[in-house]
């Protein structure tokens, strides 16, 4: 890459290149290349502490929490996805999740016995509590959830 770099300058200098009329195209094909093939960078696998904090733009995450005091956190997905796996985890009373899925997916999935509570905007897009409210215990964990959903989607389910 440096090699190319210096070819292309030793040319620029020598009036055989107009380096204008190279340069701008060919970061537009580099930055184009990135966007197709380089979905997979960035994405991760991770076994986070008590809180998830994750932004995913062209790229996907999937998060797993084992934390016997889990505090939420906050997740973004721009044309991306993100699987958060709390099944493991135990609930803080602080706790409270941010989402936020901009032509992009999230999925999030809670052990049974939590009570989820969500509120959100969904504006062409969807927020889905698939969660069996019908089942919960007396006295349940509540896991609060901000969501925002444009032109994409958050479910949230066991």
């Amino acid at each position: 890459m440096i090699v190319l770099i210096g070819v292309a300058l030793l040319l620029g200098t020598l009036d055989i290149l107009d380096l204008g009329a190279v340069l701008v195209p060919a970061i537009i094909i580099v930055i184009g290349l990135f966007i197709i093939f380089g979905r997979g960078i960035g994405s991760r696998t991770d076994d986070t502490g008590d809180s998830i904090q994750s932004f995913n733009a062209f790229s996907g995450s999937e998060l797993a929490s084992n934390s016997t005091r889990f505090r939420g956190g906050s997740v973004s997905a721009v044309f991306g996805g993100a699987e958060i796996d709390l099944r493991n985890a135990s609930l803080a009373l602080d706790a409270q999740l941010d989402v936020f899925a901009a032509f992009g997916a999230v999925e999030i999935r809670v052990p049974d016995g939590w009570q989820v509570s969500v509120k959100g905007l969904p504006l062409f897009g969807g927020i889905e509590n698939a969660t069996a409210k019908e089942k919960l215990p007396p006295g349940a964990p509540v896991l609060p959830v901000n969501a925002t959903a444009l032109f994409g989607g958050v479910e949230i389910k066991h």
